[in-house]
């Protein structure tokens, strides 16, 4: 099954969900090795996920990949 990854891998730091794609980095880790009806369940999930993210002001879309830094990861303080 296709990963739902956009290249856009930042965890927000109350939930820990990738503001991105919704998955926790556990969930995109195993992706690739998880059997079939647990990636049904994760992709379930997403939407739901990715609407609480966006309720609280987390949109991955204003995020670009090459503005990214990995030594300034989304935190609490930014809900």
């Amino acid at each position: 099954m296709k990963s739902p990854c956009v290249d856009i891998c930042r965890f927000d730091g109350r939930t820990g969900w990738c503001v991105a794609c919704g998955r926790t980095q556990v969930e995109c880790r195993g992706w690739r090795k998880a059997a079939r009806p647990t990636l049904l369940g994760i992709q379930a999930e997403l939407p739901r996920r990715l609407a609480k993210l966006a309720a609280r002001g987390i949109v991955a879309s204003e995020l670009a990949p090459d503005s990214i830094s990995e030594d300034d990861p989304i935190s609490e303080d930014m809900a």
